[in-house]
């Protein structure tokens, strides 16, 4: 099962510019597939992307057909962020404008 970054305050989940199999790049979900990879991974990929609040990101698990709806809502868009809701729904919206 894939492990993602899922923002303990909004419910959103990381998504960043990524390369596929086939060295292609696209927009989508940064995931890993094992747990202790992710956990041990996080802090260097989220300070490489300069995410100030690096510790409000949690490791949690998604079953890969969650993750791929997720990838499928951004619309490989960096515009658009994706979320969970409390009920299980997966919504995108548009990026907060950072002041």
């Amino acid at each position: 099962m894939p492990y993602v970054l899922k923002h303990k305050t909004t419910n959103q989940i990381y998504t960043c510019l990524l390369k596929n199999h086939y060295n292609l790049v696209y927009y989508g979900v940064k995931y890993w597939e094992e747990e202790d990879a992710a956990l041990s991974e996080r802090p260097a990929f989220l300070a490489e992307q300069g995410i100030a609040d690096a510790d409000q990101w949690a490791v949690v698990p998604l079953e890969e057909n969650r993750m791929k709806l997720c990838n499928v809502k951004t619309k490989n868009n960096p515009d658009l962020i994706v979320s969970i809701t409390d009920e299980g729904q997966i919504v995108a919206g548009p990026r907060p404008v950072q002041t």
